[in-house]
């Protein structure tokens, strides 16, 4: 009964839920009770997850997306990494506190998605636009100190 690994476990399931059913985000998805010990997991957006733990006994409706909500609780967010087709761990309450990963939670649940970025403004496309000066190849630079 590792915690983590059936959080992570349940956390897999619901991306492959979210895959095929639209899903609310910050909804409740998943849950596995092993006694008094449950496990939940939420949908927060495309590729980030959220998976509870707690025991009943002490805690009969947690909040993960408050500090008060997550007293006696373990918490964890997950991202998808597309790229490499797993799960990573992202946050976990117990290491950066109750009230950044409630914070953290409501963000990524409640976040707008950003507009698209005009690429043809761009000078690369393909690149993240920086303020940096372009050089040609044999043009001094010139820096002030």
């Amino acid at each position: 009964n590792n915690p983590y690994a059936i959080a992570r476990e349940l956390t897999e399931q619901t991306r492959i839920q979210s895959m095929t059913e639209s899903i609310p985000r910050g909804e409740e998805v998943a849950g596995y009770c092993n006694g008094s010990l449950t496990w939940e997991t939420h949908y927060l957006k495309p590729d980030y997850f959220l998976a509870l733990f707690y025991d009943d006994t002490k805690e009969k409706t947690p909040d993960p997306y408050t500090k008060r909500g997550l007293k006696d609780c373990q918490a964890w967010i997950f991202k998808y990494d597309r790229r490499h087709s797993r799960l990573s761990f992202q946050a976990r309450n117990v290491e950066i506190g109750n009230k950044a990963f409630a914070r953290l939670a409501h963000h990524l649940a409640t976040e707008s998605p950003r507009p698209p970025v005009n690429q043809s403004r761009l000078a690369h496309p393909n690149r993240a636009h920086t303020a940096l000066p372009v050089i040609a190849r044999g043009q001094k630079v010139i820096t002030s100190e």
